[in-house]
């Protein structure tokens, strides 16, 4: 058989083997997200950033997550969670605030509430 042919089944070999055990463990970043931002007027009017008919934002301006925006028909209204409870942004509702991960809202609101 040619040095050649030899070398190259070599490389095929290695390649095939770094695929197969070293691509696995390589780690990439995660898409980050698009926010939207609720636009305001200085009157107190907000708009929701697309299209849909009817969807929640969170607050970014409250750092507890306890405020969202609800929108519809293009108005976002200005709502709060209940007692014990806070707006998980990925999810879109509220929600017991242990179970929100600590990246989303701060935790010093938990100490005030009980």
């Amino acid at each position: 058989m040619p040095d050649f042919l030899v070398t190259d089944r070599r490389r095929l070999n290695f390649l095939v083997l770094c695929t197969l055990y070293l691509v696995p463990f390589v780690k990439s970043n995660p898409p980050t997200a698009i926010v939207p931002k609720i636009r305001c007027q200085p009157n107190g009017v907000c708009f929701c950033p697309g299209d849909p008919l009817t969807d929640k934002y969170a607050d970014h301006e409250d750092p507890t997550c306890h405020r969202y925006y609800l929108c519809h028909l293009g108005r976002a209204f200005k709502k709060q969670c209940d007692v014990r409870q806070a707006f998980h942004p990925e999810v879109g509702e509220c929600m017991p605030r242990q179970r929100i991960p600590e990246k989303y809202c701060a935790l010093r609101e938990l100490n005030s509430i009980n």
